[in-house]
């Protein structure tokens, strides 16, 4: 997992979302009286345990009696929130690389340094991440390719004649749909005009 590369494991025991079994996003912890006495976490990120509830006729996520409680824990959501993390995308990118093998080796992409705080996490994959996939200046006309910012134009000049193919793909079909308009028109006109002469 991508946050035990800065993280022990012993330190984000307690900060596993018990639903999903990954750290515990908008952490809240249950606290029904049925489990005050249990050895384990009990905490779960708010939208997991809000869809839990939606699916499970809102019985506890722990042992499925009903009414279950629950609380907001700052100090949990604070120390999630400094939990110091790499980018999941260049880790992703790093495990593709190694289990691909040779064939990956020899493209080059770009790296992305980020290490930071988890509570600035989703602002860097929104806006700074080198990582962050675009996609293809043609996707409105077929091609479905995404990559990185840096990668986007050797895709889009080494796909010059795939583009070029699905834009007169394209104009094609929209000269087949103004025909097939013209059509219906000149149709539409004549049975108006045979149907006035009959009036």
């Amino acid at each position: 997992d991508w946050i035990l590369e800065l993280n022990e494991e012993k330190q984000i025991k307690y900060l596993i979302c018990l639903i999903c079994k990954q750290i515990a996003n908008h952490s809240l912890e249950i606290t029904c009286p049925k489990h005050e006495k249990m050895d384990e976490s009990t905490v779960v990120g708010k939208h997991c345990l809000q869809q839990f509830l939606d699916n499970n006729d809102n019985s506890c996520p722990i042992n499925r009696h009903s009414g279950c409680q629950y609380r907001d824990n700052k100090p949990l959501r604070l120390q999630i929130n400094n939990l110091s993390v790499t980018c999941p995308r260049q880790f992703q990118q790093d495990l593709g690389t190694t289990e691909s093998g040779e064939e990956r080796k020899t493209l080059i992409r770009p790296k992305c340094n980020f290490k930071g705080d988890m509570k600035e996490l989703i602002e860097h994959l929104h806006n700074s991440c080198p990582l962050k996939l675009f996609t293809c200046w043609f996707c409105s006309f077929g091609c479905d390719h995404s990559c990185p910012k840096e990668l986007l134009e050797e895709h889009l000049t080494s796909q010059k004649k795939y583009h070029f193919d699905l834009l007169v793909k394209h104009v094609e079909s929209l000269q087949q749909k103004i025909q097939h308009s013209q059509v219906c028109y000149l149709c539409f006109r004549f049975t108006k005009i045979t149907i006035n002469e009959y009036i």
